[in-house]
């Protein structure tokens, strides 16, 4: 067992890149600030740090590009909405917004954000509050070539995982009193 990070507080995320089989570096995220390593302790860097709480960072299957939840605001949102998911390249660079066709509700929260194994949709989870109900997650999906997203289930469910092949997407979710796993064939 080696040591990769110590003595880390606020650690919240931590997403390690597969390059050639074997993993090469790790993106993690530490008080609003995503950072990289490369696996054998070395080459610390920070990729974003800017004003924005940055979260969740994941790899990209091709290693090129980190998907990651963030509560940056654009021009057009309102200044109390929840946190949204984003892609951006490794230099940190091209920054690009890819859950806005999901938005029913501004105040909603997206978070966990996690790849197909094409690297062509994002699949994460819709936080919303529901005066008197409470708090609901949903599972998403965004298509990025064509920014078509579609909800993926109508319960409450959360850390959603692809099938190899892309075609099934597990997830758990609330069956009755109980968390349950379920899967989602589709689109």
């Amino acid at each position: 067992m080696h040591r990769l990070l110590w003595g880390v507080v606020g650690l919240l995320s931590l997403a390690l890149s597969r390059e050639s089989q074997s993993v090469e570096k790790a993106a993690y995220s530490v008080e609003g600030a995503i950072h990289l390593i490369h696996i054998d302790g070395t080459g610390a860097t920070t990729l974003l740090h800017d004003t924005a709480v940055n979260h969740w960072p994941i790899w990209s299957p091709d290693g090129r590009k980190l998907a990651f939840a963030s509560d940056r605001l654009l021009e057009s949102d309102p200044p109390d909405r929840g946190d949204r998911i984003y892609t951006m390249d490794f230099e940190g660079n091209q920054i690009t917004h890819v859950s806005s066709t999901v938005l029913r509700n501004p105040k909603e929260s997206h978070s966990r954000p996690t790849w197909s194994p094409d690297g062509g949709k994002i699949a994460f989870g819709v936080y919303y509050y529901e005066w008197r109900v409470g708090i609901f997650e949903l599972l998403w999906v965004v298509d990025l070539a064509t920014q078509e997203g579609y909800e993926v289930t109508h319960r409450p469910s959360f850390t959603p995982a692809w099938s190899p092949d892309g075609t099934q997407i597990a997830f758990q979710g609330l069956g009755g009193n109980n968390y349950d796993i379920f899967y989602h064939t589709g689109r």
